[in-house]
């Protein structure tokens, strides 16, 4: 079974392929980029080319704690569940990494396809400060 990982996305498109490199062919990705972003329209094209990407979308202007995030959330989950191949959806944000190697992740699910796992922990926000949400995963890792 494939993994789907729905994104909501905002800043750092090097970031993002950064991200996109730690998963293999298992894994696809349903992506929605808030409209403020200022990721370019030629950069989400090139995303597009990647084998991993399911889908991309910049239709919603997002807000924190804002109704557009249920909405961009609700968009990718309609494109995932018209796939019969994936088995299991996570969700991330533009900040998200996983903390977990991705054989233990892939391991985790497997051992488990048949038990409702809701507590399962496998990425964690890196950035909790004022100062790093300014600059994402570089100052979190710096």
């Amino acid at each position: 079974m494939k993994h789907a990982i729905l994104l909501l996305w905002h800043k750092d498109i090097e970031q993002l392929k950064n991200l996109i490199k730690l998963f293999d062919e298992d894994f696809k990705f349903y992506i929605h980029i808030d409209k403020k972003s200022i990721i370019t329209k030629e950069e989400i094209g090139r995303l597009k080319n990647n084998q991993q990407i399911a889908e991309v979308y910049q239709k919603y202007r997002i807000n924190w704690g804002g109704f557009n995030i249920l909405k961009a959330e609700l968009l990718l989950l309609q494109e995932i569940v018209r796939d019969n191949s994936i088995g299991y959806i996570h969700f991330m944000s533009g900040q998200d990494y996983p903390i977990k190697k991705l054989d233990g992740i892939k391991s985790f699910f497997s051992k488990n396809r048949h038990k409702a796992q809701r507590k399962a922990k496998f990425y964690i926000n890196k950035c909790r400060s004022a100062s790093c949400m300014q600059g994402g995963l570089k100052q979190a890792s710096a």
